[in-house]
């Protein structure tokens, strides 16, 4: 006699909700972001006798990350609309900011503020790239340590030997 398998509880439609109530609450923290990142970018010192402006590239980062972040919008919600009004948007909003993949998308952006404002000022290209790469491969447990290690040295090292020995590109 054959027994039955208990039936499959897992509904897929609940993981497909789960990535965009994530997505949705991403979105929002990675448009603030942007726009501290625009305001403070736009307080860079213009160089008149260069015609250049240091601020340049981070503009048009910050800029490619909200079009990236509204072309994941668009993509997860509008196609097959999630929400019906303004209340729920926010209630789906406010669910999404419990979710595993929105404290992933958090950890990113913290690690990349935490690179940007407080390594690169203070210390020498090579120590605050190598320690922001260890930092972020131990943070999400991608390998031991000893292997982080290796390749966080391994990768400020390329980089700086590529772009600021043999292209001469100067690093902050």
């Amino acid at each position: 006699m054959v027994q039955n398998a208990p039936a499959d509880t897992h509904d897929p439609q609940d993981e497909v909700r789960a990535l965009r109530q994530g997505d949705l609450a991403l979105l929002v923290a990675l448009l603030l972001f942007c726009g501290i990142g625009i305001a403070l970018t736009l307080q860079f010192p213009q160089f008149e006798e260069r015609h250049t402006w240091p601020g340049i590239l981070p503009m048009v980062l910050f800029v490619g990350l909200i079009l990236m972040a509204v072309w994941i919008f668009v993509g997860t919600h509008l196609r097959e609309p999630a929400f019906r009004d303004v209340r729920s948007l926010c209630r789906r909003c406010r669910e999404g900011l419990h979710k595993p993949e929105f404290h992933r998308g958090l950890l990113v952006l913290g690690l990349l503020g935490m690179y940007i404002f407080f390594l690169l000022p203070y210390l020498p290209y090579l120590a605050s790239t190598t320690i922001f790469v260890f930092i972020s491969i131990m943070a999400f447990r991608a390998a031991p340590w000893w292997l982080a290690a290796l390749v966080s040295i391994l990768n400020s090292a390329t980089l700086y030997v590529v772009f600021g020995k043999l292209y001469r590109i100067p690093l902050p």
